[in-house]
């Protein structure tokens, strides 16, 4: 079940006793499921990088978008990327997520400078950011790139291109169940936090490969030898 921390740590409104566990950004003291968000993370902005993209921005909502500046920083930094900076205003929290990404993307497109390469770790609030993109007349595969994490063969109802990181949210669900089951008949398992890494797309490259690759350019080249 997704539900708030408060609501997932109040006694009054959720006893203790009551088998619990939480799929997606859980409270500590629970069983948490949910996506490796930081490996999806580094794999958009090296892949941002090897398209030739220079400018970053992370699309999502702001408790987390807040939370994931420093990681996304020094990561951008790493590979020379520049992250654009958050709107002063973000859009209200009551908007459900399309409309969230969709208000988003254009007060982060009403900015400067504009990004050219949009990240988003959440599969509705990415397509409110291509609807938003349609509307506002970006081309999303030529002035910016849209990297987005969705679940498995969902992008096909996407409006607009984008490079995609697909979770396999039916493996997560049913660990999640065999837990629940378990803590339901009395068993005792150990809180856990369990983490799973989305599948990269075939032309996304790594972070490591892109790493190799500079550390290769920087050796000297050894001259070719010639036969006697």
């Amino acid at each position: 079940a997704r539900f708030p921390h408060s609501f997932a740590r109040s006694p009054d409104w959720f006893p203790r006793a009551i088998p619990f566990v939480h799929i997606g950004k859980g409270a500590d003291d629970h069983h948490t499921f949910d996506v490796d968000r930081d490996t999806f993370i580094a794999g958009a902005l090296a892949a941002a990088r090897a398209a030739g993209r220079q400018r970053i921005a992370v699309l999502e909502r702001h408790e987390h978008l807040r939370a994931d500046q420093a990681l996304v920083r020094s990561q951008a930094a790493a590979l020379g990327l520049s992250v654009c900076p958050i709107p002063a205003e973000m859009p209200s929290q009551t908007l459900g997520y399309e409309a969230y990404g969709f208000d988003l993307l254009r007060r982060v497109w009403a900015g400067r400078p504009r990004p050219d390469a949009l990240i988003c770790p959440d599969d509705v609030i990415a397509k409110g950011v291509a609807t938003a993109a349609l509307g506002e007349g970006i081309d999303l595969s030529r002035q910016a790139t849209l990297f987005a994490m969705v679940n498995r063969d969902s992008g096909i109802f996407y409006p607009a291109p984008m490079t995609t990181w697909e979770v396999d949210v039916e493996t997560l669900v049913a660990r999640a169940a065999r837990t629940l089951i378990d803590l339901m008949n009395g068993l005792r398992v150990a809180p856990t936090e369990i983490l799973m890494p989305p599948v990269a797309p075939k032309e996304a490259v790594s972070l490591a490969k892109i790493q190799q690759s500079d550390h290769a350019k920087s050796r000297p080249r050894a001259r070719p030898r010639t036969k006697q």
